[in-house]
């Protein structure tokens, strides 16, 4: 199924066991992201169903980071870009909401954090020229 469709993410493959965090996408997990991003909305079924993709990769952080770092640099449309901040913003509250799942979770909180500070900075200066 594809991660963006109705219904949620159900996965195809069973992640394999790494360094919390480290593990790189295979070539298929790295499509599937790019696609999950590309078609992101704002309706909460698409940013629970990309949450819910992520939270099944969190062995991947790096790789995650990565991927919302890269779109958020792709992006012109402002809208968009809030729809990857939502989707940052419901990884991150899920983590504290939820029993964590230890080391993983720390590190895709960790990996994200990084990337916050670009995606905000960056969303405020273009909110801020659009008011002018």
């Amino acid at each position: 199924m594809s991660p963006h469709a109705g219904g949620g993410y159900q996965p195809t493959q069973q992640a394999q066991p790494s360094a919390p965090g480290g593990r790189p996408f295979t070539p298929a997990e790295e499509q599937e992201f790019r696609e999950l991003l590309e078609n992101l909305s704002g309706t909460k079924d698409s940013i629970k169903s990309g949450k819910n993709w992520v939270m099944y990769h969190v062995d991947s952080a790096q790789e995650i980071a990565a991927g919302f770092l890269n779109r958020m640099r792709e992006l012109s449309e402002y809208t968009k870009k809030q729809h990857v901040i939502y989707l940052i913003n419901d990884v991150l509250f899920h983590r504290y909401d939820k029993t964590p799942l230890p080391d993983l979770s720390h590190s895709l909180t960790h990996a994200c954090s990084c990337v916050c500070v670009f995606v905000v900075r960056n969303h405020a200066k273009i909110q801020r020229w659009q008011m002018m």
